[in-house]
């Protein structure tokens, strides 16, 4: 295989094995980037812990990682789901 779009079932099926034999825990991996290794807490262990519905757990999540990663687009994003969460719960008040 010379590149990953080249991948078949078989192969992706291999990764994946080989990803779940992993002897680094999964808190101990990032895929896609390194933006949360310096964390003393990782938002998807903050999140976890305290069972946040979804909208609150992004903004938990962008917030985290805006000036490492995204920059003002995650800042958008926080924005964005704060808006979605509040509609929600408008919703649900009626």
């Amino acid at each position: 295989m010379s590149s990953i779009n080249e991948a078949g079932p078989r192969e992706w099926d291999r990764v994946a094995a080989e990803c779940l034999n992993q002897t680094i825990p999964a808190l101990g991996r990032q895929v896609g980037g390194n933006h949360y290794k310096d964390c003393k807490i990782q938002p998807i262990e903050y999140i976890m812990e305290n069972n946040m519905e979804y909208c609150p757990a992004n903004i938990v999540k962008y917030a985290t990682r805006a000036d490492k990663k995204g920059g003002v687009e995650d800042i958008r994003k926080i924005i964005h789901y704060a808006e979605l969460w509040i509609e929600q719960k408008l919703k649900e008040s009626v």
